[in-house]
């Protein structure tokens, strides 16, 4: 199926009301939007035609912000970055992240949230942070997601083990939900909070 010569997978695609895509499988590696987007992928566009998600087949950068080959990216409607995984070191106004770091930014460039990954389980702001899981920090540097190694009492509500944690900016519970774990399974945060087996 070819759609303003892109070739999709029509198996699963999904249209808008006018006919234009909003997801599907790419058939090739095709640029879209200057983007190199991966075959074998879903892309998913906004409804005036910006993409909006892609898994990008090579490294790129889009704003300054260099971001990684085989991960997914999303994209604000403007079509700067929204979240992505960095393909190499780069500072956000004096914060230093290292390659393969997952960052969320603001329309305009704005370092949000992103993800640390630990070496091994430690105690970081008094919460005990499991190292299966990439933990989430916002741009100043506190805590934002993490999942415990430990239980404990979080502003005055009982965590268990394995317990994924939101916090607010200013450290205030928002979430907490318990998640089954294989502990012999590496795992990592990925986009938004969603839990998935490492594939990298």
């Amino acid at each position: 199926m070819k759609v303003g010569g892109i070739t999709f997978n029509p198996v699963g695609a999904q249209f808008f009301s006018d006919g234009s895509v909003h997801d599907a499988e790419l058939a090739e590696d095709s640029v879209i939007q200057g983007l190199p987007c991966a075959r074998g992928r879903a892309v998913v566009f906004y409804p005036h035609g910006q993409l909006k998600l892609a898994w990008l087949s090579d490294c790129t950068t889009i704003d300054g912000i260099p971001c990684a080959a085989g991960r997914v990216i999303y994209l604000h409607e403007n079509g700067a970055v929204l979240n992505a995984s960095l393909s190499k070191r780069h500072v956000f106004r004096g914060i230093s992240l290292a390659a393969g770091s997952r960052v969320t930014v603001s329309h305009n460039g704005v370092l949000r949230e992103y993800s640390q990954r630990l070496n091994k389980d430690a105690l970081i702001d008094g919460l005990p942070c499991c190292a299966l899981f990439d933990l989430w920090r916002y741009a100043n540097g506190r805590l934002s997601r993490l999942v415990l190694s430990a239980a404990c009492l979080i502003r005055g509500v009982a965590c268990s083990r394995w317990t994924e944690i939101s916090l607010g900016r200013r450290g205030a519970l928002k979430r907490h939900q318990l998640l089954h774990v294989d502990s012999s399974t590496r795992y990592r945060q990925r986009v938004f909070g969603v839990i998935e087996a490492d594939w990298t």
